[in-house]
């Protein structure tokens, strides 16, 4: 709609219920996504999304920015620890193949092993 910043929504009357429906479905959507349990989204459901007003716009906007960044964490999360067990059995398989000897390729695969549990570590605390 040509629209240039956040206020310029919040201040246009007229397409402001048009963001905010969209914003609306937005968060609905990532929280059916992240199946998010209804006591987590009850506040913004009972006082955020009661009327396009711009206070409400505005903190819609931020719950959406702020779902969207978790679920991009979550994401990130799972796909490391994915990574993380598909190295793990790489790793039993080499020793297994390698009759328990360890070799220069394991090695390197315990150290990708090491970074991708230090990553994953560091996703879930984030």
């Amino acid at each position: 709609a040509g629209f240039n910043s956040l206020n310029s929504v919040l201040m246009n009357d007229p397409q402001r219920p048009v963001a905010f429906e969209g914003l609306k479905k937005q968060l609905e959507t990532i929280w059916r996504t992240l199946r998010v349990p209804p006591a987590d989204t009850k506040h913004v459901r009972r006082y955020i999304f009661r009327e396009a007003s711009p206070t409400n716009l505005a903190h819609l906007f931020y719950q959406v920015s702020r779902w969207t960044q978790y679920h991009a964490q979550v994401q990130k999360t799972s796909e490391l620890i994915y990574r993380r067990e598909m190295l793990l059995s790489d790793l039993k398989d080499h020793l297994q193949v390698a009759g328990g000897v360890v070799d220069e390729a394991l090695t390197h695969k315990l150290s990708d092993f090491y970074a991708y549990s230090h990553e994953a570590i560091y996703h879930c605390n984030a």
